[in-house]
Parts: structure tokens; C-alpha cells; sequence
């Protein structure tokens, strides 16, 4: 028995089995009515159920971003707070971002990370998801909490992100709020 192919390619193939059957029935008398509704429905069938498939394709994808740009703001806070010890880290993303043209690198605009990601006004959207700076506490800062979660939950992302000072990046499920801890674990 040969094995079933995996995947889309399971579709491709019945597609294009159909498509070589109505075919040949178009060589020797054209369609009728009834199998071009046929041809129709398979269409329609194969389509609803590979659209599911990409759409989760694309919020596995803008998940992944989400951590990959968290990680870089985690980096970036690092550098910054290495940068300007007198302030700590930096309790808006824009900080992090790079500065208004005509002025120079500084604490108000480090240039450490991507301008779409250190907008004016957070939470900043960025690839499905929105990402912001929050609950940022002493003088000069040394907690922060970065926040991401899904522009349209269900629809661009299941999961949200909320991280601290450290390198650790749990999610909570689709539906949960996101809890911040009452203190900074050791």
C-alpha cells in the first residue's frame, strides 16, 4: 500500500486528480452544469481546510516574532541600563529607539533597537502583536515588566508575554489576564 502523502500535498495531488478528470471530460463534450458545480464544491471543501491550516501557520509565526522582538528589547534594556547607570533601565520603549533626526544618541533615544518597535505612544504594534513597557518602579528604574500580547487574539497570536528584568519569557493562555508580580524574583 503506498504511504499517504502528508500535509497540503494530499490536496495538491486530489486537486489535480479532479482537474485532470474534468479536463477530459471538456476534450470530448465540455462541462455541464453539474460538474462544473462539482469542480466548485471540491474547490470549496479543499479551501476550507487549508485556510485554517495557514491561519495558524501565521499566528505560529507572529508568536514566534513576538519572542524574538521581546528578546532584543531585553537585550536592549540590558545595554541601556550598562549605558546610563544613573538611570537604570528604560521605562519607555521609545528610549530604546532610535532618536528624531537631527539630534544625537542619548538616554532619551539610545538607538538600541527597531524604530517600529520604539513608537511615541505605547503599546507599539508590531507584526500581529502589541509590545510595551510597564509598571516600571525606582529611581533610578531596576524593575520593568515588557508586555506582549495580540493585536487580535485568536487571530494573530494565542499567547501573551510578559517578562522582567530576567531572560525568562512565559506565556499565559489566550483568555488569562496577565498577572505582574507584587515583587522581583531573586
Amino acid at each position: 500500500m503506498k504511504p499517504r502523502p502528508r500535509g497540503g500535498v494530499f490536496f495538491i495531488q486530489v486537486g489535480l486528480i479532479c482537474a485532470d478528470i474534468l479536463l477530459g471530460m471538456a476534450r470530448e463534450r465540455g462541462f455541464s452544469l453539474i460538474e462544473a458545480l462539482i469542480a466548485v464544491a471540491i474547490i470549496a471543501i479543499l479551501s476550507a481546510i487549508i485556510i485554517p491550516h495557514l491561519m495558524g501557520a501565521r499566528m505560529r509565526a507572529n508568536e514566534a516574532a513576538a519572542v524574538l522582538n521581546l528578546k532584543a528589547i531585553q537585550t536592549a534594556q540590558n545595554l541601556y541600563s550598562i549605558s546610563y547607570p544613573h538611570l537604570g533601565y528604560a521605562d519607555r520603549l521609545q528610549k530604546l529607539g532610535p532618536p528624531p533626526e537631527g539630534e544625537s544618541v542619548g538616554p532619551h533615544a539610545a538607538d538600541l533597537i527597531n524604530p517600529n518597535l520604539a513608537c511615541p505612544a505605547e503599546p507599539c504594534p508590531q507584526g500581529g502583536y502589541y509590545f510595551a513597557v510597564e509598571s516600571t518602579s525606582g529611581s533610578p528604574v531596576a524593575i520593568y515588566y515588557l508586555i506582549a500580547r495580540p493585536i487580535v487574539p485568536g487571530q494573530t497570536g494565542r499567547r501573551r508575554y510578559r517578562s522582567m528584568n530576567d531572560d525568562k519569557l512565559p506565556f499565559e493562555a489566550e483568555d488569562s489576564p496577565i498577572v505582574k508580580d507584587s515583587k522581583p524574583e531573586d
